[in-house]
C-alpha cells in the first residue's frame, strides 16, 4: 500500500510536507474511541438537540401562561436546571410585585379589599397552575436525563461492541448473512452491561454470569463469549496449524525389505510446508 491510498483514506487531499503538519491535520480530524467515550463536547452534541427542544417548550409555556418573556440566549451556556430554576424566581418576582402594587393602591379600605381578595384568589389560581406547571416540566426534565443516560449507555456500549468484534479474526470469506446471523445470535443469548468498577461485563438474558471453566472464581469476557460463538458456528479463519495433514509420498529403490530388489514406497503424514 501507498502512502497516497492511507491519504486517501484519511481524506487527505494533498499530501503533507511536514509531520507537524500531518499531525495537524490528524487531530483537528479525528478521535479516539475512549477519548469520544469521555469528551464532555461529544457528550453535549449527542443529547444538544434534545436538550434545545425542552428549553424552546419552557420558553413558550413561560410566554403563554404567565406573560413572561425569555429570550433564546439565555438558554445558551446554560443546565437545564438553572434555566428552569431562574424564570421560577422570575415568575416568583413578578406575583410580588403585582401584590405590592394593590397594596399601594388601597384607598377605600371596603372597596379595595373586595378587590383585593378577587385579585388574590386569581393569582393564588395562578400560583397553583405555576406548581403544576413545574412538576410536568420536572417530569419533562427527569424524562429527558433518563434518556440521554440511556442513549450514552448503549453509545458505549456498542463502542465497546465494535471494538470486540474487530478482534476476532473471522474467515475471510465470510458471508453477510452468516455475519447477520452471528450478531442476531449474540444478541438472543447474551446482554453487554456495566458492573460497580464501569467495566463492560456479559450476562445471559436472566443477568447472570458466566463462569469460566478454565479458571476458578472467574467469569468469562465478552471477548471470550463472542469467540466461542464464532467457533462453534464455524466463522473464524482456519490457520496452518489447524489444516489437515497431507500425504507424502517417498520412493526408495535397492535394499527392498522384500528381498526381491523392487522399488519400496514409505508413506509419510504432516502438514504442508
Amino acid at each position: 500500500m501507498e502512502i497516497k491510498d492511507i491519504l486517501g483514506y484519511l481524506g487527505a487531499e494533498n499530501e503533507f510536507e511536514s509531520p507537524d503538519q500531518f499531525k495537524e491535520f490528524f487531530q483537528s480530524n479525528f478521535v479516539r474511541k475512549q477519548t469520544a467515550l469521555e469528551d464532555e463536547g461529544i457528550r453535549k452534541a449527542i443529547i444538544g438537540s434534545t436538550f434545545k427542544n425542552v428549553g424552546q417548550n419552557i420558553r413558550k409555556g413561560l410566554k403563554d401562561k404567565y406573560e413572561l418573556e425569555v429570550s433564546n440566549s439565555e438558554l445558551e451556556n446554560k443546565n437545564l436546571e438553572d434555566f428552569v430554576f431562574d424564570n421560577i424566581e422570575k415568575i416568583k418576582g413578578s406575583y410580588e410585585s403585582k401584590l405590592k402594587e394593590l397594596q399601594t393602591q388601597i384607598t377605600e379600605p371596603n372597596e379595595a379589599l373586595k378587590e383585593f381578595e378577587s385579585k388574590y384568589t386569581s393569582l393564588d389560581k395562578r400560583y397553583k397552575e405555576t406548581q403544576n406547571a413545574l412538576k410536568a416540566v420536572e417530569g419533562e426534565y427527569n424524562s429527558f436525563k433518563e434518556k440521554s443516560a440511556s442513549e450514552f449507555k448503549n453509545f458505549k456500549i456498542d463502542l465497546f461492541k465494535k471494538d470486540t468484534m474487530s478482534k476476532i479474526k473471522f474467515k475471510q470469506e465470510i458471508s453477510d448473512i452468516e455475519k447477520i446471523g452471528y450478531d442476531n445470535l449474540l444478541n438472543s443469548k447474551y446482554a453487554l452491561d456495566f458492573d460497580s468498577n464501569g467495566d463492560v461485563i456479559i450476562t445471559d438474558k436472566n443477568g447472570n454470569r458466566l463462569q469460566n471453566d478454565k479458571v476458578v472464581g472467574k467469569f468469562k469476557t465478552p471477548q471470550e463469549i463472542f469467540e466461542e460463538e464464532a467457533i462453534a458456528n464455524k466463522l473464524l479463519s482456519i490457520s496452518q496449524h489447524d489444516a489437515k495433514p497431507i500425504q507424502k509420498n517417498t520412493i526408495f529403490v535397492g535394499n527392498s525389505d522384500s528381498g526381491e530388489g523392487n522399488p519400496r514406497k514409505k508413506v509419510f503424514f504432516g502438514t504442508p510446508s
